[in-house]
C-alpha cells in the first residue's frame, strides 16, 4: 500500500501537483490485490504557471496529517504532502492516526 501510494505521490510531484489531503480516506485500495490509489484531488493545487511551486499559503487538509508550516499559514510546498506520507505510513503500522 506504502509503495502505491509513494508511486502516486511521485507521479502528482513530477507533474508539479500538490495533493494537499493525503490521509487514509483518500487512498482506494482495490482488492483482491490490495493496489492502492491516491485519491480525493478537491484539495489539490496545479502549480504549472506559479513562479515557483514551493510557495502556497493557503490552508488545505486534515489537520492530524498537515505539516507543521501548513498549520501556521507559511509558504509550503511538496514537502507537505511528503510530512502527510509519514502520517499515513504511522497510521498503517499502528492502525491509529498519527499524534
Amino acid at each position: 500500500i506504502a509503495f502505491d501510494v509513494a508511486r502516486g505521490m511521485s507521479y502528482l510531484h513530477n507533474h508539479r501537483v500538490i495533493h494537499r489531503d493525503l490521509k487514509p480516506g483518500n487512498v482506494l485500495l482495490k482488492l483482491p490485490m490490495m493496489t492502492a490509489k491516491v485519491a480525493d484531488f478537491g484539495a489539490s493545487r496545479n502549480a504549472r504557471g506559479l513562479a515557483s511551486i514551493n510557495m502556497t499559503m493557503s490552508m488545505q487538509g486534515t489537520p492530524v496529517y498537515m505539516a507543521p508550516e501548513v498549520l501556521r499559514q507559511d509558504k509550503y510546498g511538496k514537502p507537505c504532502d511528503v510530512w502527510s506520507f509519514g502520517g499515513l505510513l504511522v497510521h498503517i503500522a499502528t492502525r491509529r492516526p498519527p499524534f
